[in-house]
């Protein structure tokens, strides 16, 4: 039999939520191939998923002004030592979001990095692009060509995120914060980078922060739904969560 050539588009549904997370069903893409296809043998293809809670940055703040949090590379300093985050080519810095409260003005914060005043980003319409901001996990992306270009990101060792400039009220997540678009991405934060030195205490100028780390099957998804191309094809409910995609294309 010869091996065959088939587009496809695959995603997983998973659906399941986090504490203080919305409900509503998370779309993940695994496969998104176009043209280029799969090129495999036989008329079976198996897979597999598991599904574990990320660790997260649970970041609060209930009083107004200017106050910001410090969110080092390193695990025991701010300052050191500083970092090149585009040695490999990367050109976008990519940070996935959850809003645990109601309201939070989006447009009043901003990521400043190295604490660079000059010309500061807001986040606000990159949360609106992504339809980030709400009660799930959303990743938005920001090019480093919409910083201000004296901001050297070859040489950082922390970012100020979020800075608030005058937002007041927040509860919200970060789970992962990396620069991507290059031969490497260079993870700032998230899976296997969680020990980072902040400064979220809580003091004068400052905005609260916990690392919040769930335990091991805390929040196990109720079903993982299987789509190709759009369409279902299959669920399981039970971790490894598995399908096989069989085609019978002669």
């Amino acid at each position: 039999m010869k091996n065959k050539y088939i587009p496809v588009f695959l995603a997983l549904a998973i659906l399941f939520a986090l504490p203080a997370v919305s409900v509503n069903a998370q779309t993940i893409t695994i496969a998104k191939l176009g043209s280029a296809g799969i090129n495999y043998p036989g008329d079976t293809i198996s897979f597999s998923a598991e599904v574990s809670d990320p660790a997260y940055l649970h970041i609060t703040n209930t009083l107004t002004g200017y106050r910001k949090l410090k969110i080092g590379y390193s695990s025991s300093n701010l300052y050191s030592p500083l970092v090149d985050v585009t040695a490999t080519g990367n050109q976008y810095l990519e940070i996935t979001f959850c809003n645990f409260g109601n309201v939070t003005d989006w447009s009043k914060i901003q990521i400043r990095p190295q604490g660079s005043t000059a010309n500061p980003l807001s986040l606000a319409p990159y949360i609106i692009a992504a339809g980030a901001g709400g009660p799930s996990w959303k990743t938005i992306t920001i090019p480093l060509s919409a910083f201000d270009p004296t901001i050297n990101f070859k040489q950082l060792s922390f970012l100020e995120l979020p800075y608030s400039a005058g937002a007041g009220s927040m509860d919200i997540g970060i789970s992962r914060i990396a620069f991507t678009g290059g031969g490497t991405p260079f993870l700032w934060f998230g899976q296997g980078h969680t020990n980072n030195i902040q400064n979220g205490n809580g003091g004068s100028g400052e905005i609260s922060a916990l690392l919040v780390t769930p335990l091991p099957g805390s929040s196990t998804p109720g079903r993982i739904d299987f789509y190709v191309d759009n369409v279902l094809a299959d669920s399981d409910i039970v971790q490894p969560y598995s399908f096989k995609w069989v085609t019978r294309s002669a």
